[in-house]
């Protein structure tokens, strides 16, 4: 198994590993505390993971594992709401939260950006994957991943 990309810089706490091993499904694991910084490198990252899903002729669904994110500060939540709708078309826009808080927070992101993005909040990885795998396979794009049950996340992350 590949290690996964790690996107971090060095004015946080915040690290986002970048799980692209089922391109193009791509999952973004956060884990402690991004700042606006961050939170714009990820979405220039996703970006281009896009492009290349695009020029490829491939719908793409990003999930965004929030499990192991700690208080995101207004301004990183603010700058996620400016990137996150903007950039190459997608199928779907996933989060997954364990805490109703944060799915909470999400909530109030997609409010922000109005009708400009889709996003779909899911209590469990394994729900997100099944809903991700599905919508793709409707779209007529190949999954490297036959069901949600063959996932197995990146050593050193949970995918709970």
């Amino acid at each position: 198994m590949s290690e996964p990309l790690a996107i971090s810089n060095n004015t946080c706490n915040g690290v986002v590993y970048v799980d692209d091993r089922y391109f193009p499904l791509v999952i973004f694991y956060w884990v402690d505390t991004p700042d606006e910084d961050l939170c714009s490198k990820i979405f220039e990252w996703r970006d281009e993971m896009l492009e290349k899903a695009t020029q490829k002729g491939l719908s793409s669904i990003v999930i965004h594992h929030t499990n192991k994110l700690v208080n995101p500060p207004a301004t990183a939540r603010k700058r996620v709401s400016e990137v996150a709708p903007t950039g190459p078309r997608q199928l779907g826009n996933y989060v997954v939260a364990n805490s109703a808080l944060l799915r909470g927070i999400m909530t109030a992101l997609k409010w922000m950006a109005g009708d400009s993005i889709k996003i779909t909040t899911f209590a469990t990885m394994s729900k997100a994957l099944t809903v991700a795998i599905e919508t793709l396979k409707a779209a007529d794009t190949d999954v490297p991943l036959a069901s949600a049950a063959d996932y197995v996340a990146p050593e050193g992350l949970d995918a709970s």
